[in-house]
């Protein structure tokens, strides 16, 4: 488990929702219309399971949730009656991991993976149609593949502490950077040679 930092692009993203009012009215936010910022950064909590494949190789999921400091700035639709504001948002990822680690000394080992998944991200909105007021979400989901580089550190021969960094090639300009503890099920992953 661990925590990550992420850069995101908001300007290649649509986010798509419905404002109760009255009637139901849909609308599609495009990331340049519902941020003041071309970035937004989200701070995450990361979870992931693997499996080691052989002395090098790894498998396995991961996923991560958290907020995003969202500079939201009001929109108008449905020709100016209606006004959307975010206000805030949320994250969620969820994907398949695989990769390869190498010894580069007794302690200290160096890995490249690459994942692939799901990105949810959800806009809270709060939406004025003429005089009513009321808040809505509206969402954008997209794929991601992010190659990323770590370098790891055995604390004992069941625990490891690491930092990564990676980019989606989905999505120009994301970044991803994460601190991690990691707990393991066999001494040094099963590797032989360990002392």
């Amino acid at each position: 488990m661990g925590i990550g930092v992420h850069a995101i692009p908001v300007s290649g993203l649509s986010f798509e929702g419905t404002a109760e009012h009255d009637s139901s009215l849909k609308y599609t936010l495009t990331g340049d219309q519902a941020s003041r910022g071309a970035t937004a950064v989200s701070g995450t909590f990361d979870i992931r399971l693997t499996a080691s494949i052989g002395k090098h190789f790894y498998l396995g999921s991961e996923s991560s949730i958290g907020g995003i400091s969202f500079r939201g700035k009001p929109v108008r639709a449905d020709e100016g009656r209606l006004v959307l504001k975010p206000v805030m948002a949320t994250m969620v990822t969820s994907g398949a991991v695989f990769g390869m680690g190498l010894d580069v000394s007794q302690n200290w080992r160096l890995k490249g993976e690459i994942g692939v998944g799901v990105r949810l991200i959800s806009l809270t909105i709060d939406s004025t149609h003429l005089q009513c007021e009321d808040q809505s979400f509206a969402s954008s989901t997209t794929g991601y593949v992010r190659p990323a580089v770590a370098l790891e550190r055995w604390l004992g021969p069941f625990m490891s502490v690491g930092a990564s960094v990676g980019s989606d090639l989905a999505l120009r300009g994301d970044v991803s950077t994460q601190l991690y503890l990691q707990a393991h099920f066999r001494a040094f992953d099963g590797i032989r040679g360990r002392r």
